[in-house]
């Protein structure tokens, strides 16, 4: 895990430092693969149907629960938990509408908002941070 977490954060330094980045890239690569078939297999297994479209429109959900996680996304450092978290958090949201009775419908404007706010929340931190450094943020 370290090894893949170097190479995906900087391949030239994990190559640096001894760590086969032709390797461990292709692992993740077939582990994401072998990740990707079970989730697959689940999803038939759950729908009792194997249609490629029963889950389309669920990929929001997942950027928003790995942005919520903490993980940037122009590139940052997430972890399982807070991915876990964030999962939780959008699926707790979405039940606690259901039973308010708000239609189903505005659960995705809610992921949406997470989302947006799980983007723009660093970076307007990052801006703050910069300007009380001094340095010039173009607008």
């Amino acid at each position: 895990g370290r090894s893949m977490y170097a190479v995906g954060d900087n391949e030239e330094a994990a190559a640096r430092l001894g760590v086969a980045v032709t390797r461990v890239r292709f692992t993740a690569f077939v582990l994401a693969g072998v990740l990707a078939g079970l989730g697959g297999m689940m999803s038939g297994a759950l729908n009792r149907a194997a249609d490629p479209f029963t889950i389309v429109g669920d990929e929001m959900d997942a950027l928003a629960a790995v942005v919520l996680g903490g993980a940037a996304v122009t590139g940052g450092r997430g972890t399982v938990l807070g991915t876990v978290l964030g999962v939780l958090l959008i699926t707790m949201v979405g039940a606690s509408l259901v039973l308010v009775g708000i239609p189903s419908a505005w659960r995705q404007a809610f992921v949406g908002l997470f989302l947006l706010l799980g983007v723009g929340l660093p970076a307007l931190r990052q801006r703050r941070v910069e300007r009380s450094r001094g340095v010039v943020v173009a607008d």
